[in-house]
């Protein structure tokens, strides 16, 4: 009987401490995600509308991304470059670095 009890109690403490610890990081986590996905969310908000600084927002949903990939010349050629630098550079800079 006592055993059990006493398996009961470090289980508890062990909950307890791993709630503590969600307590004391979870404002860090809160303001993390806040302007993490809030950043994310208006970001996509201003893709979707007709933006420079001198105007309010004109709302003109996917006509960005349709202008993008079919009227835009510079497009694929910064992806091309993009896409570049991702499989081919950053590999060889982390490779180096771990050297």
């Amino acid at each position: 009987m006592e055993i059990k009890n006493k398996r009961k109690r470090i289980l508890t403490l062990k909950k307890k401490d791993a709630l503590t610890g969600w307590l004391f990081v979870s404002p860090a986590l809160i303001g993390f995600s806040i302007f993490t996905f809030g950043s994310i969310i208006y970001s996509f908000y201003l893709s979707l509308t007709d933006y420079n600084l001198m105007t309010k927002p004109k709302f003109v949903g996917l006509e960005n991304y349709i202008r993008a990939f079919t009227k835009d010349d510079y497009f694929y050629k910064y992806f091309g470059n993009t896409l570049y630098f991702v499989v081919f550079l950053v590999p060889i800079v982390l490779i180096i670095s771990l050297l």
